[in-house]
């Protein structure tokens, strides 16, 4: 049976993360075309102050797949989080909780893929 629904939904909480969202999604395209041919990246702008909001509309104009939740204040991550999984349309989640770090090494903080129930 077919579906338009994402296989993943790559779910990512940002605040003030201008310098690295480029980086990040470029990265994260890479791999995800290698895995998976159906995904979304659901970016939550935790009410950035720079040009967070921005950037991330900028690559969704170039890329459908990227989707944006825009907070109206910082929140924290746990609410920014939350939006981004009640957005979320995937069979399957991943979150990344440091966006900066996933521009350099691995920092420890990726959770698993874990199916939707």
């Amino acid at each position: 049976m077919p579906t338009d629904l994402p296989v993943i939904s790559v779910v990512v909480p940002c605040y003030n993360e201008a310098e690295v969202l480029e980086l990040f999604y470029n990265r994260t395209v890479s791999v995800l075309k290698g895995c998976a041919p159906d995904y979304e990246i659901i970016f939550v702008n935790d009410g950035s102050r720079d040009q967070t909001a921005k950037i991330i509309l900028t690559l969704h104009e170039v890329d459908a797949r990227v989707k944006l939740v825009n907070l109206s204040r910082n929140f924290g991550k746990e609410i920014a989080m939350t939006a981004c999984i009640d957005f979320a349309a995937g069979a399957a989640l991943y979150y990344r909780c440091r966006l900066a770090e996933s521009a350099g090494t691995y920092s420890g903080d990726d959770q698993p893929m874990a199916p939707r129930q």
